[in-house]
């Protein structure tokens, strides 16, 4: 597989995933830029897990499993990048929930 046929593949979905995002996100909270943040993290974390990992006949990572454990498999990765990507637009947000929400200093003086 050529450099320019996965480039062919993963682009216009991540392009398209960005610009619903954006949509979305502009339209209902304000923020198109983590909305589109959020569709380009999903389509290229989706398309890659499918095509690299979850190729099911095609002699992908993972070796042909039983129905079940592959729905569990898939349902298990679904939810990490999910959760991923929610994490890392608050971080780019700055609205983490690492960051130190309590009274500064400055106003107790």
């Amino acid at each position: 597989m050529s450099g320019q046929s996965i480039l062919r593949h993963f682009l216009p979905r991540i392009v398209v995933s960005f610009l619903v995002g954006a949509l979305y996100a502009g339209a209902l909270y304000g923020s198109p830029v983590s909305g589109g943040l959020a569709g380009a993290l999903c389509a290229a974390s989706f398309t890659s897990l499918e095509r690299f990992v979850l190729r099911r006949n095609s002699g992908g990572f993972i070796r042909p499993l039983p129905f079940l454990a592959y729905f569990a498999l898939r349902s298990v990765l679904y939810v990490g990048v999910i959760v991923f990507v929610i994490v890392v637009v608050n971080e780019a947000a700055g609205a983490g929930a690492l960051r130190d929400s309590g009274p500064s200093t400055s106003s107790l003086r």
